[in-house]
């Protein structure tokens, strides 16, 4: 795992995440960044806390498997979370268009808080398949036969919605396109990016967006009311010890579940995905 790919799929880097923790200091510390990833995949403040909390619930049930087995328990957490949120979006029966209220950072800079605004407001303009399919595939780094594949539509169409959604957003937030017309044609034919695209061209889109999610974990960070709901779901739902124990060890009454290879499974039993055990390799954007 390269620190560059790492940090490209908004993980932590090498250093930055403890060789072992307790499940009270990872959910303490991860909680805002996936309330962040949430909030800008879907757009709704309920709907984003409940997969965040369906989350946690899988990654406690499996926390002692996630740590002996994953280098970084954040990359599975990332992935059970896209899942859950491919599965929320594809159940979704109509828009949700309304930017609702959100915390703010403490010390943002006015500029800051502007564009992060501008990012979600024109977000919700979009269709919710379209902005599925862009999160998948910018944030999320899925190739877009993926993208399909958890949406359940056809790729054709998550490249027809990668690229009206990002059309739709330069417009709104008057960005200039990637450079040249044949490079976009071939990133929507071949459902990803070239390997060396983030150095040769940087993607104004993909920079608001980053900056966006951004400044809304450090909001969740700042304003603790939303991690606090997460938290206290996850105690009604599993009992006062899921935070009570040091060492956070679920019941051990339930046996263990051996999921063979195939799709993704529910989200209590959690698989190692696929692309842990190639990420040295091409960025699947």
């Amino acid at each position: 795992m390269t620190a560059d790919n790492a940090t490209a799929r908004g993980i932590p880097a090498g250093n930055d995440v403890p060789a072992r923790e307790s499940f009270d200091a990872f959910f303490t510390r991860t909680c805002p960044r996936m309330l962040a990833r949430a909030q800008i995949f879907c757009g709704h403040r309920q709907d984003a806390e409940d997969a965040v909390q369906t989350t946690y619930i899988a990654a406690f049930k499996a926390w002692d498997r996630i740590n002996d087995e994953y280098e970084s328990p954040e990359a599975w957490l990332y992935t059970v979370l896209r899942n859950e949120l491919s599965t929320q979006a594809r159940k979704r029966s109509k828009e949700r268009k309304v930017v609702e209220s959100i915390p703010v950072p403490h010390d943002p800079t006015p500029e800051q808080t502007a564009d992060a605004m501008a990012v979600l407001e024109a977000l919700a303009a979009l269709p919710p398949k379209q902005r599925s399919s862009l999160v998948l595939h910018r944030l999320f780094g899925l190739p877009q036969e993926e993208v399909a594949k958890r949406l359940g539509i056809r790729r054709s169409t998550v490249a027809v919605n990668v690229r009206n959604a990002r059309q739709t957003l330069e417009r709104l937030l008057e960005l200039n396109p990637i450079p040249t017309e044949s490079a976009r044609d071939a990133l929507v034919a071949h459902g990803r990016l070239p390997h060396n695209w983030t150095v040769v061209h940087r993607d104004p889109l993909d920079e608001k967006l980053r900056a966006a999610e951004r400044w809304l974990r450090e909001a969740f960070e700042d304003s603790p009311e939303a991690t606090g709901r997460v938290r206290a779901a996850l105690v009604a739902e599993l009992g006062d010890t899921v935070f009570a124990n040091a060492h956070n060890t679920p019941p051990t009454d339930t046996p263990p579940t051996n999921t063979p290879p195939g799709d993704t499974p529910p989200p209590n039993t959690p698989r190692k995905p696929a692309w842990l055990d190639d990420w040295q390799g091409e960025n699947p954007r």
